[in-house]
């Protein structure tokens, strides 16, 4: 069985779903049919939980927004990544001057994703590789998000995405996002 966290939110259809379903109106008719004896609802009710738990629905893919948001998460371990799902982390220490300041693994939509953490004078970029097929909409896209700039591609067939500050330069994070020498 997993593990539920309340910090997974349902998929935005499902959502949407739920929403349209409540404040539908429905015949009076309808709603008395939907009616059952408190003992066969909550059974129905658990049994319909059991089912979504046992056929792992729910969980889809994870969105771009998703993996971004791992990138402003603290590294857990102060070791260097080296690499995850076959693609290397790069070392832009030389070329660019970005150190390595840590690690981090992260779970998300039942993928493993790793993020890198580099820094510069005081700020910090996050390189994410996330597991498994490409992300929906992963090629090359870069935009602002909760006051941090990310970059997104596919590499080895894999979504990686490069985040920073706004505060780093978006040239800065495409030249590095770019650089595939390990």
């Amino acid at each position: 069985m997993r593990a539920v966290s309340r910090d997974v939110e349902p998929p935005l259809a499902l959502r949407e779903w739920v929403e349209a379903e409540r404040t539908r109106a429905r015949p009076r008719t309808w709603r008395r049919r939907l009616v059952l004896p408190g003992a066969l609802a909550g059974g129905l009710a658990a049994l319909v939980v059991a089912l979504v738990l046992a056929l792992g629905g729910g969980a889809s893919d994870p969105s771009l927004d998703d993996a971004a948001a791992l990138s402003a998460r603290p590294a857990t371990s102060s070791e260097a990544a080296v690499e995850h799902a076959g693609i290397v982390f790069p070392d832009w220490s030389l070329e660019f001057g970005w150190r390595s300041a840590g690690q981090r693994t992260d779970e998300i939509g039942g993928r493993s994703a790793q993020t890198a953490v580099y820094a510069k004078d005081g700020n910090q970029v996050a390189y994410t590789i996330v597991d498994g097929s490409p992300l929906e909409g992963t090629g090359g896209r870069d935009y602002v998000e909760d006051g941090r700039r990310v970059v997104t591609f596919e590499r080895n067939g894999h979504t990686c995405v490069v985040s920073a500050p706004v505060a780093v330069n978006r040239d800065v994070l495409l030249k590095l996002a770019a650089w595939d020498r390990a």
